[in-house]
């Protein structure tokens, strides 16, 4: 699996919301995983999706945040805990819309995803004091970095610690793709997870059954003779 980069940004704020929109279509669209069921975490007044349900097929959108901001909400402060009580196989779309480290929340997720699954993190990178960035133990540990190291928290450790979250292994789940913008100081990941059989392998949908179905189907036509219509037809 390797993370595409669409394009670096310069700006300094977490409010792209046509970059956030786009990388939301892109990945959808590709896999053909329409029509949704949307998991919105941190979903604030729910400006993302305000907008893409207007242009995608979403059966259903499920919004989560501490504070409540719009009808149907969830009200609820969303940590580890949470995520493990949640049913993740009624939603094949989650997005993870928080400002800081979102690892935390990837790593219960990842393991529960039972279907093709498209998965979108918001990565803050918000600096303290003398321009470091805050390094938590979930990424220190997904360095193979003790604990209570003090480490510096440059852009580029940062970085590389996001990597080495991605690409944990899972026995169950993993990235089949992703695509990332980055900003100066926030980066927007799309993912698309999908689950592993007990080989490792990536299990196939009924979906993806059913296009392979198809295919067949077609190509098997297409051998077939050409005929004529017959004269019950000449009129039609």
């Amino acid at each position: 699996m390797s993370i595409q980069k669409i394009r670096n940004k310069h700006k300094t704020d977490n409010r792209s919301l046509a970059d956030k929109q786009e990388l939301r279509r892109r990945v959808i669209q590709e896999a053909q995983l329409e029509p949704l069921r949307v998991l919105d975490l941190f979903a604030g007044e729910g400006q993302v999706w305000n907008s893409l349900r207007k242009q995608l097929n979403v059966q259903s959108y499920t919004p989560v945040d501490k504070d409540a901001r719009q009808e149907g909400q969830i009200r609820i402060k969303i940590t580890p805990r949470v995520i493990q009580a949640l049913d993740l196989t009624r939603y094949n779309c989650i997005d993870v819309d928080t400002y800081g480290e979102p690892w935390t929340i990837w790593s219960e997720i990842l393991p529960r995803i039972q279907q093709k699954t498209a998965v979108f993190l918001t990565r803050g990178k918000v600096t303290y004091g003398a321009g470091k960035i805050q390094i938590s133990k979930q990424m220190k540990r997904a360095m193979g970095i003790p604990d209570d190291w003090n480490i510096p928290g440059k852009v580029e450790l940062v970085e590389y610690g996001d990597q080495c979250e991605l690409m944990q292994e899972c026995s169950t789940a993993k990235i089949t793709t992703g695509y990332v913008i980055r900003w100066l100081r926030v980066d927007y990941y799309a993912l698309l997870v999908e689950p592993l059989d007990e080989f490792g392998s990536v299990v196939e949908s009924s979906v993806n059954l059913l296009n392979r179905k198809r295919t067949i189907t077609l190509e098997d036509e297409k051998q077939q003779p050409a005929t004529l219509p017959g004269p019950e037809c000449a009129g039609n």
